[in-house]
This record gives structure tokens, C-alpha cells and sequence, in this order.
């Protein structure tokens, strides 16, 4: 509720670059009627691709070169789609699972089936899905790829730093 909000020491604001302008003007200004609190804004940056069950290395530089399945099993699962797409990755399908899913080989073998009938040469999914797919054999037919992205903060990285040097107990001469 955002009578709480009023008692916040900072708000974080997080995937920024998944709204339009008008969208973060009216979440900002909203947050602004609701609290003082200092704004800090961050968003996902993809920087590498783990390669899963002995897929060949792919620089992500190279993923724009590939016709992408996206297969996840995340709360925000949009968030990851428009994340990737931004980046000028091909998106030929997807497959959402519900956030925290225990994959089983029958969703491997149905995301991969989904994928070659889209003409995708790969399937890129979140590193939090691949912990929980590595346990299962690789499905075969396509190589799949787990996405590490990596938080930048876009607004508010010194406030950041010193709330956390602050809360961890720590001194940081300028």
C-alpha cells in the first residue's frame, strides 16, 4: 500500500528501461505524492551467455546472430523478453513457465519442440532456470544458453554507496 511508503528511507526502481517516459513520469511523480524518500533507478544489462549441456561457446555480442526461443519460469517474464529483445536479439517463440517451476523432461522436450517448429537455432532462458534445469539431461536438437545480466544503476549510485557503507558499519573517504 503506498501509505508505507511513507516510512521508507530510499525506493528502488529497477528495469527503467522497460517503460516509456510517460510511464516512469507517472510512477515517479506518483512515488513523489507518497513519500521524501530519494529515488535510486537501475536496469538489467545482458552480459554474457552460459552455454547449458555442452553447448558451444556464444559471445553475447554474437546473440543477434541467432533466432532465439525464450523459455522461463520468472515472476516478470515480459520483463525478460523486452529486456532481450532491446538488445536486438531475434525472438522467434516463447515459453513461460510459473515463476519458481520444477521442471520436469517433458517441459524440455515440449520448449524444444515449440522451438525447432518456430525455426529458432537456439534456446536462451534466465541463469535462475538453468540452476534448476541442469539436474535434467539435455533435450537435444538445439543448444541452449542461460543469460547473465548484470544491475546497473542509471540514477542515485552514490546515495546507493552510502546507505550501503552505512548499513554495513563502514567509512569511505572521498
Amino acid at each position: 500500500p503506498s501509505e508505507r511508503l511513507a516510512r521508507v528511507s530510499f525506493v528502488c526502481l529497477t528495469r527503467v528501461d522497460c517503460f516509456c517516459e510517460y510511464e516512469l513520469r507517472v510512477l515517479r511523480d506518483r512515488l513523489e505524492t507518497c513519500t521524501d524518500a530519494p529515488l535510486i533507478e537501475s536496469r538489467h544489462l545482458p552480459v554474457r551467455l552460459h552455454p547449458l549441456w555442452g553447448a558451444p561457446p556464444l559471445a553475447w555480442q554474437e546473440a543477434s546472430r541467432q533466432r532465439w526461443h525464450l523459455a522461463c519460469g520468472i515472476g516478470k517474464p515480459e520483463g525478460f523478453l523486452r529486456s532481450v529483445k532491446r538488445h536486438g536479439v531475434t525472438v522467434s517463440g516463447e515459453s513461460r513457465f510459473p515463476d519458481h517451476h520444477r521442471y520436469v523432461r517433458a517441459d524440455l522436450d515440449a520448449v524444444r519442440g515449440r522451438a525447432l517448429a518456430a525455426g529458432s537455432s537456439a534456446v536462451l532462458t534466465t541463469l535462475k532456470d538453468a540452476v534448476k534445469l541442469e539436474r535434467l539431461h539435455a533435450p537435444g536438437g538445439l543448444p541452449w544458453y542461460a543469460l547473465e545480466a548484470e544491475l546497473a544503476v542509471t540514477k542515485g549510485m552514490e546515495l546507493l554507496e552510502r546507505l550501503l557503507y552505512a548499513t554495513l558499519g563502514l567509512w569511505r573517504d572521498k
